[in-house]
């Protein structure tokens, strides 16, 4: 399996879940499995999760940082 950071549970992770399943002969609900269980969390990104980074750094709050990348990885670089 290739070396998989983070999918956040909605549209990104379908396509990825379809090549599992095409690649492996498991279903759907298997190859999603997988690809949690490949992840540094256990599970997939929760699109919330990703949205609330989002909307913490289009807030006034963050308005001090610029040039940053945020990687929403689960820990994939603390592997």
């Amino acid at each position: 399996m290739p070396d998989l950071r983070a999918y956040a549970a909605d549209r990104s992770s379908d396509r990825a879940i379809e090549l599992i399943g095409e690649r492996t002969g498991r279903d759907a609900a298997a190859a999603e499995a997988d690809l949690a269980a490949a992840a540094p969390l256990g599970r997939l990104l929760e699109p919330a999760e990703v949205a609330a980074a989002v909307a913490f750094f289009a807030s006034e709050d963050a308005g001090c940082i610029n040039g940053q990348s945020l990687v929403l990885d689960g820990g994939g670089l603390q592997r």
